[in-house]
């Protein structure tokens, strides 16, 4: 399962801390010059549970082009738990 909105963050980071990774991404300013499409696809394969999530500053969700964003920040977590061999027999 993942979420690409309102997230429960507390537990997200529960689950980031058990088992999963999360890595910051900075930068002193940049600008686009159209509004970005990203997705972002993440699964637990053959069978399991995927999370994912992030934190910003100084970084709207929604960009606008030609604006400059200065000091940004980005949290991005992602955490999986795998079903056991036992469980996908």
């Amino acid at each position: 399962m993942s979420w690409d909105g309102d997230l429960d963050v507390q537990d997200l980071r529960a689950k980031v801390s058990r088992c999963g990774t999360s890595r910051p991404a900075t930068a002193r300013g940049f600008r686009f010059h159209e509004r970005p499409e990203v997705p972002v696809h993440a699964r637990a394969d053959p069978a399991g549970e995927c999370v994912w999530g992030g934190d910003r500053t100084n970084l709207p969700d929604q960009v606008e082009p030609n604006v400059t964003y200065r000091d940004t920040r980005i949290d991005f977590r992602v955490a999986a738990i795998l079903a056991s061999r036992e469980t996908r027999q």
